[in-house]
């Protein structure tokens, strides 16, 4: 037998290991990878075409196929654990805090903030730089509309600042 056709089916079976790789989750191309590419090894293991091609040629390459099928199935379930699919609506944001990450302007909602993940179209009553620390006031629809607040650290020592002018008064 044409050492060839071996190397041609170990070929194919690359190709879809390949394919697999770049698409994960996608396809479930690396059982039908090693088939062929099981094919391929007995083709070139035993030069025997009637015996790669023959009953024993395919079980031995379908045994590998279905161990194959068991082991990418418990990879792919220890990999991307299936949960819920998330969805986010605007209104469940209200009172959520983030960061402008492009400029809110007033009636406008091309203005974009980053809400823990995710990025919302944002407007606001006044325009807001990029950087600045917003909280979630309102939802409209697809945007949000946002007011801009002391970052937590600035807050926090404002708090004291003013803990400590109210024990100085009260001296």
């Amino acid at each position: 037998m044409d050492p060839m056709i071996g190397w041609g089916l170990i070929a194919i079976g690359i190709i879809l290991y390949v394919i697999e790789v770049l698409l994960p989750g996608q396809t479930f191309l690396m059982v039908p990878g090693t088939f062929f590419a099981t094919l391929g090894v007995i083709a070139l293991a035993t030069g025997n075409m009637d015996f790669t091609f023959g009953a024993s040629g395919l079980l031995i390459a379908l045994a590998m196929t279905a161990i194959s099928a068991v082991l990418t199935f418990a990879i792919y379930k220890k990999l991307g654990k299936v949960e819920p699919p998330q969805t986010t609506v605007a209104e469940s944001l209200i009172g959520r805090k983030g960061w402008v990450t492009k400029k809110v302007v007033p009636d406008e909602i091309s203005g974009k903030v980053r809400i823990g993940t995710e990025e919302w179209s944002a407007k606001a009553d006044e325009a807001i730089e990029v950087g600045k620390y917003v909280e979630v006031v309102d939802s409209k629809g697809v945007h949000v509309v946002v007011v801009e607040i002391e970052p937590p650290r600035k807050a926090a020592k404002k708090a004291k600042d003013l803990e400590t002018l109210e024990d100085e008064d009260k001296k």
